[in-house]
């Protein structure tokens, strides 16, 4: 997570009153954490947030929209510009909507072991093709496998990361038409995902073609 950065409000004031006010809710919003999308350092942030947000309700009602339009500003520029892209945060003052979405994308990573039980049961979809079953499974895959090499996936963790591939192909053979399953078993384990995409290509290829 980034250092705080020192940050003023420049001339949005109409009144000396109105800018001392809104300084000093600058001043506490600098002092907060830039947060970067590291899930570790949410709560940290939402902590922040909430104490800014706190002083910001205590003097919202006396200031003019604009002057707590640009205060707002100043609090999501404690986003990195990656995050607000991500959770598709504009500049707004209702902060509710801001940690509600912060929490949706970033909060998932604290219940890991429910994400690795679900990875560990998949099952291609009604009307899902093998090509997008195989998809989804890698990308799922690769999550579990960034949270076990971060250290935030307990129950992941106690799988060694050899074996937890191991069950995901599994169950994508499974899930695989029968043609192809025999094909998948003798595919190279290093490059799996790739060469069963390649294989479900092939085999369109040669369908479309008859």
């Amino acid at each position: 997570m980034e250092q705080a950065t020192t940050m003023t409000l420049e001339a949005v004031a109409p009144t000396p009153d109105y800018t001392t006010m809104a300084q000093l809710a600058v001043n506490i919003i600098t002092l907060m954490p830039v947060f970067d999308g590291n899930p570790g350092d949410l709560e940290e942030w939402l902590t922040a947030a909430a104490q800014a947000g706190a002083h910001l309700e205590a003097i919202d009602q006396s200031l003019p929209n604009a002057i707590r339009t640009s205060i707002y500003g100043v609090l999501l520029r404690r986003l990195s510009p990656a995050v607000r892209a991500d959770c598709s945060i504009e500049i707004t003052t209702d902060l509710a909507c801001v940690t509600r979405k912060l929490k949706e994308k970033y909060r998932g990573f604290r219940r890991p072991a429910e994400r690795t039980v679900k990875l560990l049961r998949m099952r291609r979809a009604d009307g899902e093709s093998p090509s997008d079953f195989a998809h989804r499974a890698d990308q799922a895959l690769r999550l579990v496998k960034q949270r076990i090499q971060a250290g935030t996936d307990a129950l992941a963790i106690g799988y060694e990361v050899r074996f937890l591939e191991k069950l995901v192909k599994e169950a994508v053979q499974m899930e695989l038409p029968d043609k192809l399953r025999g094909h998948v078993r003798t595919l190279d384990k290093n490059a799996f995902f790739e060469a069963v995409l390649a294989k479900i290509d092939e085999e369109e290829d040669i369908y479309h073609a008859s």
